[in-house]
């Protein structure tokens, strides 16, 4: 009995770091932060980065600027601007 509470924490901490991925995903346009992205996932700041990278193999701050950067290369190569709003 122990070890499947284990494992349900351990899949509930693992949704709630995908929660916060898909947070960045559809939020990366927006001025957020790790406090914030982290609030999404309600873990402390330094436990969410520490589980984030194990996750995803990079920080979250990695992970959103890489958003950023792909989506303004799709505007580039559209000829749009890449200003303002990455909507």
């Amino acid at each position: 009995m122990h070890l499947q509470r284990k494992m349900n924490l351990t899949t509930d901490i693992y949704q709630r770091i995908v929660a916060a991925k898909i947070y960045i995903d559809d939020n990366y346009h927006e001025p957020i932060d790790l406090e914030l992205i982290s609030q999404q996932a309600f873990l402390s700041r330094f436990h969410f980065h520490r589980l984030f990278r194990q996750v995803y193999k990079k920080t979250p701050h990695q992970y959103l600027t890489g958003k950023r950067i792909d989506k303004a290369k799709t505007l580039l190569a559209e000829n749009k601007p890449v200003t303002g709003s990455m909507q």
